[in-house]
């Protein structure tokens, strides 16, 4: 199981490990994401345990599978603000699940651990806490479109690649 009754919380390495283990993905590779109302950290339990004030909005794994939390979000006391960040977590995890931003991008990007991210106003800018989940997310729907020309272009090319081998 992926949940740790000490913390209280679903360890993302291990959930991320089980569905990508799990019997349909490897029959039939594809791409999951999920949505929990249980707090979430991106930490292994051995090191939760040590950083139990820690947590995140949702963890990805590249090609395969995103967990993200809803916990936190709920704590956005207007309707509107809760909508946007939701939507604004789901777009940046999808985005991280498709691989954006690429590994070969050498401008407009910053690794924070394993992941990297985007430095442009867009939605793969990381936003480690919900106050800033939501500010971006303000901010970004302001802007029309919620990716940047880079990222977009990586979008488009990940999804036509795709779209060409599923065919």
């Amino acid at each position: 199981t992926s949940y740790d009754d000490e913390l209280r919380r679903v360890i993302a390495p291990s959930f991320l490990e089980l569905v990508r283990k799990e019997p349909w993905q490897r029959q039939n590779p594809h791409f999951d994401l999920a949505l929990l109302d249980y707090d979430l950290t991106d930490f292994p339990s051995p090191v939760a345990r040590l950083l139990p004030d820690h947590y995140a909005l949702g963890s990805s794994f590249p090609g395969t599978t995103a967990v993200m939390s809803v916990y936190r979000i709920r704590e956005l006391t207007d309707r509107y603000a809760r909508e946007l960040a939701l939507t604004r977590l789901v777009r940046h995890h999808l985005g991280h699940v498709l691989g954006v931003p690429q590994f070969t991008r050498k401008e407009h990007v910053e690794r924070l651990g394993l992941e990297l991210h985007c430095t442009n106003p867009c939605a793969m800018r990381h936003a480690p806490t919900v106050e800033r989940l939501a500010r971006l997310a303000l901010e970004e729907s302001e802007m029309g479109w919620p990716f940047c020309e880079l990222c977009t272009r990586e979008l488009y090319s990940i999804v036509v690649r795709h779209t060409y081998t599923w065919s």
